[in-house]
C-alpha cells in the first residue's frame, strides 16, 4: 500500500471548513440572503481551488469552474452579483479561521530555540489594484500604483500561536500595523527594515518578548561597551557608523544606546558581520543576551525570515494573489482572502504528506510542492465536491501521482529549520 493512501483529503479539508461552518458563517454575515440553487459550499470551494484555470485568474474563469462544480450554467452578471460586501466579510472570517488553525513549520522548537514559546516572522507585501480603487486603497506610487493594498502577515513558526493577516491601504507604514501587547511575552519576533520602529522594540522588551531586526544604514547608536572581544578604548562613546568605517574584524558585538524619542533612550545589543563577498558589514539589533546567543547565532536565527519570503512567493507565484481582475472592492478582498485560504490548505496537506513520508520528508522542497498543488487544484476541487465513490477514486490517483513527484531527487541536505536548530547553518547574509 502507498505510504500516502491513508490520507483522506476530503475529510482533512472538511475538518478545517465543515459544511455547517460554511453555511452558518455565510448566514451570519448575510453572504447568503436567501436560499436558491447556488450552494455556498460549492461556491466557497470553487473560489478556493479554482484559481489555476486559464493563463490568468479571471471572474469568467472562476465562473466556469463553479459551473462545472455545480452542474448548471450561470450568467456572468448573476455570478458577479455574489461578490458583495457581505461576501467579502464571509471570506475574511474564513481566512481568519484558516490562519488560526494553520500548522507551523515545526510542532516544537528544539536545541537553542526551545526557550522561546514561539518564533514570529512578520512581513508585508503590496498588491496593485485597479486605479478606480484609489480612494479606498491609495497606493504609495502615484505614477505607478495609484491604488494598492498591503497585506501584513505574522507567521507562527510552531503554529501554537496565531498567524494573522491585516489588510491596509498601500500607504500604511508597516511598523504601525504591528501592535505590541502581552501576547509577545516569551516569543521571538523577526523583523525586516519595513518594521523598523524602535518604540516597538522597546515595547517588546518591556512585555518580556525578544526581537531580532536588521539595523537601518543611517542608524547611529552610540557604543557603550563590547561583548566578549577586545576593542580600542576610543571606540566607547563613538557611533556604530564611525566604528564600522575603521574596523577590520569580521564580527563585532556591542551594547549600544539608541535615541527612541526626544526624552527616551534605550540600550540594546548591536552586532555586525562582514560579508565575505562584498566586504560590507550587515548589522542587526536585538535584545537576545550575549551569554546565550553568539554573533553567528543571531545571524543564523534571522534566516528564519525565509519562511515568510517563501510564503509570499507561494501566494504570488502559485496562487495568483496579485491577479485582481476587478475594480470592485468586494471582489478584490474576496479573492485576496481566498488566496490566503488556499495557501493554508496547501500547507495542511503538505504537512500530512510530510508526516506520511517520514524519512523522505527532508527531500521535499516547497517550490516543487507548490507547483504540484497548482497543477492539481481542479482535481482537488473535484475531490471536495464529487460523490464519495468518485472522490475516493480521484484521491487515490492524486496521491499516487504526488508520491511519485513530490520527492526532489537532488535534495540531500537538512532543511533550514533543522540546520538552524542544530547550529549547522552558516551565515547567509
Amino acid at each position: 500500500m502507498s505510504q500516502l493512501q491513508s490520507i483522506n483529503i476530503k475529510t482533512m479539508f472538511n475538518q478545517l471548513f465543515p459544511s455547517n461552518w460554511i453555511n452558518q458563517t455565510a448566514k451570519s454575515t448575510q453572504a447568503i440572503k436567501r436560499q436558491n440553487k447556488i450552494k455556498m459550499t460549492e461556491l466557497f470551494w470553487s473560489l478556493i481551488l479554482g484559481f489555476s484555470t486559464g493563463s490568468n485568474r479571471t471572474l469568467s474563469g472562476l465562473r466556469r469552474v463553479f459551473q462545472k462544480t455545480a452542474g448548471f450554467s450561470l450568467v456572468s452578471s448573476s455570478f458577479q452579483d455574489r461578490f458583495t460586501d457581505e461576501m467579502a466579510e464571509f471570506m475574511r472570517k474564513a481566512c481568519v479561521h484558516a490562519l488560526d488553525n494553520m500548522q507551523g513549520i515545526t510542532s516544537e522548537l528544539k536545541g537553542r530555540l526551545s526557550q522561546f514559546k514561539d518564533i514570529l516572522v512578520t512581513d508585508s507585501t503590496v498588491v496593485r489594484l485597479h486605479d478606480f480603487l484609489e480612494n479606498v486603497y491609495p497606493g504609495c506610487r502615484k505614477n505607478h500604483s495609484k491604488a494598492a493594498l498591503k497585506a501584513h502577515v505574522v507567521l507562527s513558526v510552531t503554529g501554537k500561536g496565531k498567524s494573522t493577516l491585516k489588510v491596509t491601504e498601500g500607504t500604511k507604514n508597516d511598523g504601525k500595523a504591528f501592535v505590541i501587547d502581552d501576547w509577545i511575552k516569551g516569543k521571538l519576533a523577526l523583523f525586516d527594515l519595513g518594521y523598523y520602529v524602535f518604540s516597538n522594540f522597546v515595547k517588546i522588551h518591556r512585555h518580556g518578548g525578544y526581537f531580532v531586526s536588521r539595523l537601518k544604514s543611517n542608524a547611529k547608536p552610540v557604543i557603550i561597551s563590547a561583548n566578549g572581544m577586545a576593542t580600542p578604548d576610543e571606540w566607547v562613546c563613538k557611533t556604530l557608523q564611525e566604528i564600522l568605517s575603521v574596523a577590520t574584524q569580521t564580527r563585532l558585538d556591542f551594547i549600544a544606546q539608541f535615541r527612541v524619542n526626544k526624552n527616551t533612550v534605550a540600550n540594546f545589543r548591536v552586532i555586525a558581520i562582514r560579508h565575505e563577498g562584498t566586504g560590507e558589514y550587515h548589522t542587526y539589533v536585538t535584545n537576545l543576551p550575549f551569554e546565550e546567543f553568539t554573533t553567528e547565532d543571531i545571524a543564523t536565527i534571522y534566516t528564519f525570515r525565509w519562511s515568510i519570503e517563501l510564503f509570499y512567493r507561494e501566494l504570488k507565484g502559485s496562487y495568483r494573489m496579485e491577479k485582481m481582475p476587478s475594480q470592485r472592492q468586494a471582489v478584490v478582498e474576496s479573492l485576496l482572502y481566498a488566496a490566503f485560504i488556499t495557501c493554508v490548505l496547501s500547507k495542511s496537506l503538505l504537512q500530512a504528506i510530510t508526516q506520511s513520508l517520514r524519512g523522505m520528508a527532508h527531500r521535499i522542497r516547497l517550490e516543487r510542492w507548490a507547483a504540484l498543488f497548482y497543477e492539481s487544484a481542479e482535481l482537488l476541487l473535484l475531490i471536495m465536491t464529487a460523490p464519495v465513490n468518485i472522490a475516493r477514486y480521484l484521491q487515490k490517483q492524486f496521491l499516487t501521482m504526488i508520491e511519485a513527484e513530490v520527492i526532489d531527487p537532488n535534495k540531500k541536505r537538512l532543511s533550514l529549520l533543522q540546520r538552524t536548530e542544530h547550529g549547522q547553518l552558516g551565515w547567509m547574509g
